[in-house]
């Protein structure tokens, strides 16, 4: 028995009632007896009357009152009240000995166009493949805007051939983990113990638990985990999704016990806050720059609200994410979209929320929270960006170190051309380490091209002081002695940091190629002045 066809938004009325439904199909050449049976949305328990579905036939769920509005639509069971909600939910039909037999969790996202808007339910596509959820849903095409009672009126072959992962571990606690898969896993195969191991003399006591929607397990471990220690799980025995499909054996995953993070551990690594016009997906990076590792499970993503306080954050992993260190996480609404649109090298980082705050096209904050404590936070504009793209759109604002202040403007950069304007969930295109030097000052690297191809393409002005309490100006000049660019102008500087040039004159201009002088001018309240004037080549590649 599958649930094959959800109507949970039934205005505005297209011709069918206005009131939820849910429609069951027997797969089965055998009739069954659902007295006892139940439907859970989400939380919410609702219990079947005595009723039996013939072979193959469809029965439709709908609350008492409104069983008679369909009734001439065909065989009707009825629940005290459906509780459907028009975003999405998880739904389970649970057997009269509690065991699950169908569970999915639906999305007003698997609607068609303007279809979610209401009035049109979302039909199962091949009601033998059960198990796969949003490739094997859409919204009906019936005039009428549904089919409760009759054949789906999208339904077709529409086979899960697909191989399964595994996913990702986190930790609960020091003794109990939960493996994740990608889909729904066959539930017998799934208890069978032996089919997992783990390294570094860890053993699994049993199997505590299996999620209802059969992509995660809870194991009990036989003794606990330790900070800062690495394991694998490894698949050692046969598992196979709920279609039969093999997943690889000796397939693997690392996880650890993670640990609290403190601010500046994961910082906001990358933004894209003014997407292509044609899909309108906003993305944030993080990266872990601690020693730990790191469950995202209670980290949210916040902005400043109108108050210019912290919004209340949309939470990255409801069920929990574990980022290790020097690692990325890439957090959107719609991955594929993402995926689709930029090179992408890390793609089982890749996190899907349900929601992102608004982050406007010029200018916004970026918050990463944990537990409502801000651990970074990032305020972006558009003027940031360089200064002679032809066009903002779809071009991400990277980071260029994760070790320097984020709220330092010329640690950020536009992503370069050659890697098609974003580096989702790998290293960023401008990244640049700290610079080394004996001077106050230094430059690197000595010849730079300005050219968006990810190459040299910004030049670092990296400085060091023993103390505190210097106030500095940079202005460059070219070979002919003419200010091309103020930098800096009397700006206090901490003790140690950098200053970058992107090539661009104050006149928005790019500068000419050739050698430029860089005059630095500092002093602190001791009375110690001082100049500097170092040299760097603009290039350009032929």
């Amino acid at each position: 028995i599958v649930i094959n066809e959800i109507m949970a938004k039934p205005t505005p009325e297209i011709g069918l009632p206005d009131a939820e439904y849910l429609e069951l199909k027997n797969r089965t050449p055998f009739e069954i007896d659902l007295s006892g049976w139940q439907i859970i949305f989400g939380k919410n328990i609702r219990t079947f009357d005595s009723i039996r579905i013939a072979p193959y036939e469809y029965i439709i769920v709908t609350s008492k009152k409104t069983a008679p509005l369909y009734a001439p639509y065909g065989k009707t069971a009825t629940v005290s009240s459906t509780l459907l909600k028009d975003e999405g939910q998880q739904l389970q039909l649970v057997d009269n000995k509690g065991n699950v037999i169908h569970c999915l969790t639906y999305s007003s996202d698997w609607h068609k166009g303007t279809k979610e808007k209401g009035g049109w339910s979302l039909e199962m596509i091949d009601y033998d493949n059960p198990c796969e959820e949003a490739a094997n849903w859409t919204s009906s095409n019936d005039p009428s805007g549904g089919t409760p009672g009759r054949k789906n009126a999208c339904y077709t072959t529409n086979p899960d051939s697909k191989k399964p992962r595994l996913d990702r571990v986190i930790n609960l606690d020091s003794l109990l983990i939960t493996v994740f898969f990608s889909e729904p896993m066959h539930p017998h195969i799934l208890r069978n113990l032996n089919s997992f191991h783990i390294d570094r003399n860890i053993t699994i006591d049993s199997i505590l638990s299996i999620n209802p929607d059969m992509k995660s397990l809870n194991l009990l471990l036989n003794k606990k985990l330790e900070r800062n220690q690495v394991y694998t799980l490894s698949i050692v025995d046969t598992l196979y999704d709920c279609s039969g499909n093999l997943l690889p054996m000796e397939s693997f995953v690392k996880f650890g016990y993670a640990q609290t993070p403190d601010s500046f551990d994961i910082v906001i690594n990358e933004v894209l806050f003014n997407p292509k016009e044609n899909n309108d997906i906003d993305f944030v990076e993080i990266y872990n720059r601690s020693d730990k590792i790191i469950d995202l499970k209670h980290l949210t993503l916040s902005r400043l609200g109108n108050d210019n306080c912290f919004e209340k954050g949309k939470t990255i992993s409801e069920a929990g994410f574990q980022l290790f260190p020097d690692d990325y996480a890439l957090l959107s609404t719609q991955s594929t979209v993402i995926q689709t649109q930029y090179i992408c090298k890390n793609e089982k980082n890749f996190i899907e929320m349900e929601s992102l705050p608004l982050y406007a096209n010029e200018s916004g904050t970026v918050i990463l929270l944990h537990k409502n404590q801000a651990i970074d936070r990032f305020d972006y504009s558009a003027d940031m960006h360089y200064c002679l793209l032809q066009s903002e759109e779809g071009v991400s604002l990277e980071r260029i170190n994760p070790h320097r202040k984020t709220q330092d403007a010329s640690n950020w950069h536009s992503a370069a051309s050659i890697v098609g304007y974003a580096t989702p969930c790998f290293q960023n295109s401008c990244y640049c380490n700290n610079i080394e030097h004996e001077n106050a000052f230094s430059v690197y690297p000595e010849i730079f091209s300005p050219d968006q191809d990810g190459y040299n393409d910004i030049l670092q002005i990296s400085y060091r002081f023993k103390e505190a309490g210097y106030k500095a100006s940079i202005n460059i000049y070219n070979n002919a002695g003419r200010k091309v660019k103020t930098l800096i102008n009397n700006m206090l500087l901490s003790t140690e940091g950098v200053v970058s040039w992107d090539g661009s004159s104050d006149e928005q201009l790019k500068a000419g190629v050739g050698i430029y002088i860089i005059v630095i001018d500092y002093f602190n309240l001791k009375g110690e002045v001082k100049r500097e004037k170092l040299t760097t080549t603009l290039a350009i590649k032929y």
